[in-house]
C-alpha cells in the first residue's frame, strides 16, 4: 500500500513537471513603472514561439492588450522576443494595463500559457521643469516695466486651469498676477501686478496646488507643486537659468536672464570653452 502511494505522488510530480514545462512565462519587459511617450515596448518569453520565418514582420494580431487601446504593430524580433511599436506618442500622464493574450501561442500549439502577470505603466506625471523671472516691457519704455514669469512644464497645461490653482507671493505677500498666455502651452507666462522699479531682488514664491491636469492626460498632480524664484533687481542683469541640448547634429545652449539684452555685439560678451564657433539669437521661448 506504501509503494502503491508512493508511487502515486511520484506520478503526479512528473505529471506537474510536465505541465510546467509546456508553460509560457514571461520573464523581461520595459512596459512596467514608467515608459517614454515615444518608444516600443517589448515582451520576453522563457520559451521559444516562432520560426525564424515569422520574424521582423509586422502583424496586427493583439498578441497584447493594452487597456486603455493603444494603437499599433507587433513584430517577433527573437523567437522569444515580441516588440509592440505605437502608431502614436502615448498620452501624457496616463495610466495604462497590459495583458498577454492567447494569441502569442498562435504558432505554436504545444504550449499553454503560464505566469504573464497584467502589467501596469504610465506616462511621465506632469511636472514643472523649471521657472524663469524676468523684466519684459509692452511699451518700448523702460520706465513701464514689469517682473514676467515663465513657468516651463513637461507638457502642455490649460492656462485658465491653472490660474484657479496658481498663488503667488512676492517678499511674503500674496501677489496679484495676470496670466498672459492664452492657449495651452507648456511654458505659460504670468506678469506680477503693481510691482514698483526698486534697486533690490525680490523673492517670489509659487505654489500650484494639486489637480493640475495635463492637456490629453488622465493622472492629474497629486500634491502641490511649489518653487522659489529671485526678481533680480531691475538695475542688475543675472542669469536665471541654462539649459543644453543636442539634436545629433548641432548643439545648443538657451540662456534664461532676467532682462532682454541687446544683440548689437552679443558675441564679444561670450566664450565657450573648448572654442567653437557659434552664433547668437534672442528669442521668446
Amino acid at each position: 500500500m506504501r509503494i502503491a502511494k508512493l508511487s502515486l505522488i511520484a506520478a503526479v510530480m512528473l505529471l506537474l513537471v510536465s505541465c510546467n514545462k509546456n508553460k509560457v512565462n514571461l520573464v523581461e519587459t520595459n512596459a512596467k513603472a514608467e515608459v517614454p511617450s515615444l518608444g516600443n515596448l517589448t515582451f520576453t518569453f522563457d520559451k521559444n514561439l516562432v520560426n525564424d520565418s515569422l520574424l521582423n514582420q509586422w502583424d496586427t494580431t493583439e498578441f497584447v492588450e493594452f487597456t486603455p487601446a493603444i494603437r499599433g504593430r507587433f513584430r517577433w524580433e527573437n523567437a522569444n522576443e515580441l516588440v509592440f511599436s505605437p502608431e502614436n506618442d502615448l498620452p501624457p500622464a496616463t495610466s495604462f494595463t497590459a495583458e498577454v493574450t492567447d494569441k502569442i501561442l498562435q504558432y505554436n500549439k504545444k504550449f499553454s500559457r503560464g505566469t504573464c502577470e497584467k502589467l501596469k505603466f504610465h506616462t511621465a506625471y506632469l511636472q514643472l521643469l523649471y521657472g524663469n523671472a524676468m523684466w519684459n516691457v509692452s511699451d518700448g519704455n523702460s520706465a513701464n516695466a514689469f517682473p514676467q514669469i515663465d513657468l516651463y512644464f513637461n507638457y502642455k497645461v490649460n492656462p485658465a486651469t491653472l490660474r484657479n490653482l496658481l498663488s503667488i507671493e512676492l517678499e511674503g505677500t500674496k501677489a496679484n498676477f495676470s496670466i498672459q498666455t492664452t492657449s495651452v502651452d507648456s511654458k505659460i507666462s504670468i506678469t506680477l501686478l503693481g510691482v514698483k522699479l526698486e534697486d533690490k531682488d525680490l523673492t517670489t514664491k509659487i505654489k500650484i496646488e494639486k489637480g493640475l491636469l495635463p492637456e490629453g492626460g488622465t493622472n492629474a498632480t497629486d500634491k502641490a507643486i511649489e518653487n522659489t524664484l529671485v526678481v533680480t533687481s531691475p538695475y542688475n542683469v543675472s542669469i536665471q537659468n541654462t539649459v543644453s541640448e543636442h539634436d545629433g547634429t548641432q548643439g545648443t545652449v538657451k540662456v534664461s536672464m532676467s532682462q532682454t539684452p541687446l544683440a548689437e555685439n552679443l558675441n564679444q560678451f561670450i566664450s565657450i570653452e573648448p572654442k567653437v564657433n557659434f552664433k547668437t539669437e534672442i528669442t521668446n521661448e
